[in-house]
C-alpha cells in the first residue's frame, strides 16, 4: 500500500489483513476490510464497505449508498493518539472513494483518495494504491 498525506509520500505501510465476506449479523450483505499498519506499528489505516448484495470490481464512495468507514489512526498508543475519520461533526461530510480495479480469489487491488478530519485538523489522503493478498 502506498499514498500522499498532504503531498507526502508514504510508503512504510504493510497490510495486516484484507477479507471479502458475508457481514457476520446479515449474511444478506457483503463485507469487505482491510487494515494496515506503519512497519513501526505506530499507525495504522482501515477501510470497511458494506452493503446489500456483492462488492464488486468499481468504485465505491461516500456519496452513494454504501455504508463506507475509514479511519487513519496516528501515533497509536500514545497520549496524543488521532482518530482521522471521513465524519467529525465539527466539519462537512467528507468525500472519500474507494475503487477496486481487481478482486481475485486470492487478492484485492486498487485505489483510494479523500479526506479526513480529526477536529479542525484535514488529511488529504492522494494517490493510493493497494494490492494485497486476501486473508482466509
Amino acid at each position: 500500500m502506498s499514498y500522499k498525506v498532504n503531498g507526502i509520500l508514504v510508503t512504510n505501510m504493510r497490510s495486516t489483513y484484507a477479507w471479502l465476506k458475508p457481514k457476520y449479523q446479515d449474511s444478506s450483505r457483503m463485507e469487505f476490510q482491510m487494515v494496515a499498519q506503519t512497519n513501526d506499528w505506530k499507525d495504522a489505516f482501515g477501510f470497511t464497505i458494506q452493503k446489500p448484495g456483492s462488492i464488486d470490481v468499481g468504485t465505491y464512495s461516500t456519496v452513494y449508498p454504501y455504508y463506507l468507514i475509514v479511519d487513519y489512526f496516528k501515533d497509536i498508543g500514545m497520549v496524543f493518539e488521532k482518530d482521522y475519520s471521513i465524519i467529525d461533526p465539527n466539519n462537512p461530510a467528507s468525500v472519500f472513494t474507494f475503487t477496486f480495479t481487481s478482486i481475485t480469489t486470492k487478492d484485492f487491488k486498487g485505489n483510494f483518495s479523500g479526506n479526513l478530519y480529526c477536529g479542525t485538523e484535514l488529511m488529504s489522503i492522494t494517490e493510493g494504491e493497494f494490492f494485497v493478498r486476501r486473508t482466509p
